[in-house]
């Protein structure tokens, strides 16, 4: 899509649009079912120009073909979910037998992949249970990312601990809400938290970056908290907006230096906008 035109999706997003009278009006397409295929990092490559399906595992979700409907961007999967998938996939160790937080989980793509590499990449039975939390703030959102993880054909199906909660970040901003919100995420008790493509309307940044920092500050006996942010740069103001309030809450932000091979999900020439940050 145009990013003129998803910008202009983006600013007409909050706008009340009344269509009841109107004899144009249609419901949205049905949604699909997309069936991605995605390989391990040492999986066997051939160098000819045929793809062996052998080499390949598949995940498939069920989501809308629209870019926003009901009043959200979460029904879809976006590139920068595919990006951090691509990098977790190559570095399983990040989150092999970790409790994992993903903010703005959206329909599961980022979640679908993180579980199925928990289960692949479990060590030992002694070891800690690995744990999955996909928030959201959209209950619909939510409904949809819940029965992606545990679609039959999807290995997250069979990952016992997958959690699936409504979060809405702004809940942080507000003293009156603030305690029961860090109360109910206390329990979590996350090693790691992932995000993906959303940092895309000024008016979120301030109550992300409000969450991240009331969550990396946190204490824990098994170490320091860690982000793995990734981010499609479609309009640099934006962007720039968001280090600003990452710079503003004492957090710091590094650059991975991360070179999508393009193998897996996506055509290289699209990645080149997508920037990974820890």
């Amino acid at each position: 899509m145009n990013d003129r035109i998803y910008n202009r999706y983006l600013e007409v997003l909050n706008q009340q649009l009344d269509v009841a009278d109107s004899s144009l009006s249609c419901p949205p397409p049905t949604d699909s079912f997309i069936t991605h295929y995605w390989r391990l990092k040492n999986s066997a490559s051939s160098k000819n120009s045929l793809v062996n399906l052998d080499d390949y595992r598949t995940l498939t979700l069920r989501e809308s073909r629209t870019t926003i409907q009901d009043g959200t961007t979460g029904l879809r999967t976006w590139l920068a979910s595919l990006v951090l998938s691509e990098y977790l996939i190559d570095t399983p160790d990040l989150i092999a037998n970790k409790r994992i937080l993903e903010l703005g989980s959206g329909i599961g793509f980022l979640g679908i992949i993180c579980a199925s590499l928990q289960r692949l990449h479990q060590t030992t039975e002694s070891a800690p249970p690995p744990h999955l939390w996909l928030t959201d703030a959209n209950e619909d959102v939510l409904t949809k990312c819940r029965g992606n993880v545990q679609l039959p054909c999807n290995l997250s199906s069979t990952h016992p601990n997958v959690h699936h909660r409504l979060l809405d970040w702004t809940a942080f901003e507000h003293s009156a809400s603030r305690s029961t919100a860090l109360a109910d995420m206390d329990a979590l008790d996350e090693d790691i938290i992932l995000g993906a493509d959303i940092v895309f309307d000024p008016a979120l940044i301030e109550p992300f970056v409000t969450v991240l920092a009331l969550r990396l500050f946190k204490l824990r006996q098994n170490g320091p908290r860690v982000a793995l942010i990734a981010l499609t740069v479609r309009n640099p103001d934006t962007f720039q907006a968001f280090l600003d309030a990452v710079e503003r809450a004492a957090l710091t932000v590094e650059h991975v230096d991360y070179q999508s091979s393009g193998r897996m999900f996506l055509e290289r020439r699209k990645v080149k906008r997508t920037r990974l940050h820890r």
